[in-house]
């Protein structure tokens, strides 16, 4: 974590996409932090400031009750909360160029998140001038991040079983049948119909493509996700069809990698020794 130790660091949030889903680290921290996905917001914090560019509908959300400012003095002592209203057509160069100054009077490193291409105005503005400053010093903190995030809180767990069990439930409950059925009775689907019926069943479409025909010794792999409350799962399927022995034997072996694998997923194992268990039964 020690990535993380950084006098200042910037986190920002991309514009909201209406029609594909994306994941962002940048994302992931608003989330964490308000329990809501705040697009097109520049964070900034320091171990004695939290800086917030973004519309005033945001604004007005992060002021309610002061909550932001509350828990920010609980948990880490910070009292400078500052919220700034970005306006409609305003690309944020005003005030990058004022905390970059401020910056530098401080410390001209920043953390940033570095594997994030800046999508819209104020994200791409803000990206430029900080990236061509002779003020400032980017360093990336992805990785600690990464860290942070990966130990879960109760609420988390429960969100992540809960989407777990929108995955396997409709794996289960729905794509094995009908594709039972349509192997059955040979007929044909498309990967987009199936596809469409599978969001019915869990609002939330495997994006396929294609014809999907079963014929002797044909493979077929479904896989499948479920997002809830922005955290997400995923559970996939091989299905063998009159397998021949090569693809018999195969499928058994990776059928006890697999078990292997998980028997070694236990607290306090190191993510190595889930691997040194798959590998020693292969």
């Amino acid at each position: 974590m020690q990535s993380m130790r950084l006098p200042w660091s910037l986190v920002a949030t991309p514009p909201h996409d209406y029609i594909r889903i994306r994941y962002f680290k940048s994302s992931a921290v608003s989330i964490w932090l308000f329990g809501l996905e705040f697009p097109d917001t520049i964070m900034v914090f320091s171990d004695k400031q939290m800086h917030f560019l973004c519309s005033l509908t945001l604004v007005s959300l992060l002021e309610v009750d002061d909550v932001v400012k509350k828990s920010a003095k609980e948990a880490v002592d910070v009292d400078h909360v500052v919220m700034h209203v970005k306006a409609e057509h305003d690309d944020g160069t005003t005030y990058c160029w004022k905390f970059e100054c401020e910056l530098k009077e401080k410390s001209n490193v920043l953390g940033c998140i570095a594997g994030e291409a800046p999508e819209g105005e104020l994200l791409k503005t803000w990206t430029e001038k900080l990236k061509s400053s002779s003020r400032v010093s980017l360093c990336d903190v992805t990785d600690g991040l990464t860290n942070l995030f990966t130990v879960k809180e109760a609420v988390e767990l429960t969100n992540v079983k809960k989407a777990g069990y929108l995955s396997a439930s409709a794996m289960k409950q729905f794509v094995v049948p009908r594709l039972e059925k349509v192997i059955k009775e040979g007929k044909k689907v498309t990967h987009l119909s199936l596809r469409e019926d599978t969001e019915e069943a869990i609002l939330k479409p495997a994006r396929i493509n294609g014809k999907l025909k079963a014929g002797h010794g044909s493979i077929i792999t479904c896989a499948l996700g479920s997002r809830y409350n922005s955290y997400c799962t995923n559970v996939a399927r091989t299905f063998l069809i009159d397998p021949d022995a090569t693809q018999s034997k195969a499928y058994q072996v990776l059928l006890k990698t697999h078990e292997a694998a998980v028997g070694a997923l236990k607290p306090g194992n190191k993510a190595n020794a889930v691997y040194k268990a798959a590998y020693a039964v292969v």
